[in-house]
């Protein structure tokens, strides 16, 4: 029966999966493996994933991958803090500001982002600070993945990649309900997040 289950098509539906969060945590572990991460997944026995792309290091020592599921499922990996003196900075800059704004990533970049409805939602400044500079990478190959027919997308972190899950998350829900990526559907594991956000946020 077990083998049967696994076999079927899978897709995200609400509510807590073990599987799937297992499958998050050992996704995870490949920031700090030292294999090399093409070889990864066949090597914990995660052969219905593949990985698509690995950010370079960017903002406060974030960095993410993006792992596609044999089950057109995007998962994207966000890591945790380093031993980086950026990153850990980036736990310590906990100034709240709104959940609705813009980041200036540098002296031609800025990010606009929307990740509550309530104008009273704040958030811990550094880790929207890190969130901005994922998103901002990202936003291409969102763009690309859409077009080719994506619209399940698990968001995964620990620590405080934890933490930049439930904004990310939040970011891709408001692009498909503002009519950007209508269809989306966003599923988040955030394993040992630190606060992140007041209760007009939650």
């Amino acid at each position: 029966v077990t083998v049967q289950a696994q076999s079927e098509k899978r897709s995200l539906k609400p509510g807590f999966n073990a599987i799937e969060a297992d499958e998050s945590l050992l996704l995870f572990d490949a920031f700090m493996n030292r294999m090399p991460v093409e070889k990864y997944a066949d090597s914990m026995g995660l052969a219905d994933f593949q990985l698509m792309y690995r950010s370079k290091s960017m903002g406060f020592d974030n960095l993410y991958d993006v792992w596609l599921h044999r089950d057109s499922i995007v998962v994207l990996m966000l890591r945790g803090t380093t031993q980086d003196s950026k990153s850990l900075l980036a736990d310590f800059y906990c100034a709240m500001v709104p959940a609705i704004g813009e980041v200036k990533l540098n002296d031609s970049t800025k990010f606009n982002y929307k990740i509550a409805a309530d104008d009273r939602a704040t958030v811990h400044a550094g880790f929207l600070a890190g969130f901005a500079f994922i998103a901002n990478d990202f936003r291409a190959t969102l763009d690309s993945l859409y077009k080719t027919g994506y619209r399940q997308f698990m968001v995964a972190g620990q620590s405080q990649g934890g933490a930049l899950v439930y904004y990310t998350s939040a970011w891709l829900h408001y692009l498909s309900a503002d009519g950007i990526y209508p269809g989306l559907i966003v599923k988040s594991y955030a394993a040992a997040s630190p606060k992140m956000a007041n209760s007009y946020f939650v």
